[in-house]
């Protein structure tokens, strides 16, 4: 297919650079075929993501890492298996994830809830699987309550074992048993599942250790615009004393965890662990460790611990006094904000790392400084907001919820989904946005979609065909639209 004009417009640059596809585009990744996740679109490459859920059990560490399920070594932090539970832009990625007995549960964001058994826990095997349609609900969150799985989600709860439905319609998250019964968190607001009373404010509860029973004191875990209250709460939803129990965290909570008589907060910025003393939290150790979504001990009274998130994942040693040693660490391209093409390569940046990524065939990615002393391309830090063909022009409009189309139209992508890229490739419009790519005929038409872990920042036409993408969760990937030769 002969290539067309395309403009990309840089977004807040204020002005559009006119390219030929065919001169300037990114060579063309005849990498063999990964997947066919959707009508319409390939993906011919993938490489990155971030590390979501971590869990130590019976002596393995388990991993989540994009849709992959990692088992590994604890002792040697060397991956042992790893186990595709989906093809990569088929679903949303692996971010929870739970056991009991011999079953091990990973929710896919939004798409599905996948059992295994672990009867072989080095090489665990997928025994069952069920969407977000059967479900009744677009999964966000798993619960254990005395060894019963609770699914919640945009949509209410399910229990997995029959498939009963609670506070149906609303968006939930955890789910816990306290004095009162069984209740999940709704927003900033607590509900019971039998009857719908409102009893209680937490944006979500976690029982102090597995299988505590009703009158197990609970940490909750409630967001603000700017900070995020993280402490202790009877079983009655109550918190313990907003001066004594209760902490204040700069930015969103990634994890809250009791573990050796210490609350361990997760942030985006750091690790802290609160010393609990009655119904008292003391002063923290702090360290100063960016990135991290999931955190799980290997051996407590050590301080060896399984951390992982968006730098990759590592083994660590925490200290007492705040110092951490670091075992082992594996990094990987995701936290991804700024990116260019030169033509060969896809460079790309953010706060945990800098990236080279080959998109001619190779798929291969190394690390690379991008500073004073390093030659290269620059890496742009904007994302593209317009684009262009022959056809016309079409634009993200200003709140970033839909697409200006050439006739004038507006398109926007079933849940609303914020818009953070546009690009025109072959003629057709590529949009990235929270949930991954939608690729668009002029009319607005569907022609394709990617589900990643978004959200998807740049997008890049390749001078052979498809594009190559950025994505700040997912990491780097390419696609091509399929012909009726490839159906």
């Amino acid at each position: 297919m002969a290539s067309r004009p395309y403009v990309v417009c840089a977004r807040g640059a204020g002005v559009m650079v006119a390219m030929m596809a065919a001169a300037v585009g990114c060579a063309a990744a005849p990498a063999p075929v990964l997947s066919r996740p959707a009508a319409g679109l390939v993906v011919t490459g993938h490489t990155g993501g971030t590390h979501y859920r971590t869990r130590i059990i019976g002596g393995f560490w388990y991993q989540t890492f994009g849709t992959t399920l990692l088992v590994i070594d604890p002792r040697s932090a060397e991956v042992i298996s790893s186990l595709p539970l989906a093809p990569v832009g088929a679903s949303g990625p692996a971010t929870d994830m739970v056991a009991t007995g011999d079953r091990l549960f990973v929710l896919l964001r939004a798409t599905e809830v996948i059992a295994l058994t672990t009867a072989d826990p080095a090489h665990p095997r997928i025994v069952d699987r069920v969407g977000a349609e059967e479900l009744g609900v677009e999964p966000v969150s798993l619960s254990l309550v005395r060894d019963e799985l609770y699914v919640s989600g945009a949509g209410g709860v399910v229990r997995w074992s029959d498939r009963a439905r609670y506070l149906d319609g609303m968006e939930c998250r955890t789910v816990v048993e306290c004095d009162l019964g069984l209740v999940a968190c709704v927003g900033r607001r607590v509900y019971r599942l039998l009857d719908t009373a409102y009893v209680g404010s937490a944006g979500e509860l976690y029982a102090w250790g597995d299988g505590a029973g009703p009158a197990a004191p609970l940490v909750f875990v409630r967001a603000g615009p700017d900070t995020t209250s993280v402490g202790l709460m009877t079983g009655a939803i109550r918190e313990v004393s907003t001066r004594l129990a209760t902490v204040t965290v700069a930015g969103p909570v990634r994890r809250a965890r009791i573990v050796d008589g210490r609350l361990w907060v997760v942030s985006d910025q750091r690790i802290a662990a609160y010393p609990i003393s009655g119904e008292r939290l003391l002063d923290p150790v702090v360290y100063e460790i960016a990135g991290v979504r999931d955190l799980a001990f290997i051996d407590g009274s050590t301080g060896r611990a399984a951390v992982a998130g968006v730098f990759g994942r590592a083994i660590l040693r925490f200290g007492l006094d705040g110092t951490v040693r670091t075992e082992s660490e594996h990094r990987e391209a995701a936290g991804l904000v700024r990116a260019h093409c030169d033509g060969r390569y896809v460079v790309a940046s953010g706060p945990f790392g800098s990236w080279q990524y080959d998109t001619t065939g190779t798929g291969s990615i190394r690390p690379r400084m991008l500073d004073g002393a390093t030659t290269g391309p620059a890496v742009t830090a904007t994302e593209p907001a317009a684009a262009a063909t022959l056809s016309g022009s079409a634009s993200i409009s200003a709140d970033g919820r839909s697409v200006r189309l050439p006739g004038g139209e507006q398109y926007t992508e079933p849940g609303s989904p914020t818009v953070t890229c546009l690009t025109a490739v072959e003629g057709e419009l590529w949009v990235g946005h929270d949930s991954g790519i939608t690729v668009l005929g002029m009319d607005g038409m569907v022609l394709g979609r990617l589900r990643l872990d978004g959200p998807v920042r740049f997008i890049f036409p390749l001078s052979g065909g498809g594009a190559a993408w950025v994505s700040e969760g997912g990491g780097f990937g390419s696609a091509r639209r399929t012909l009726p030769a490839d159906e």
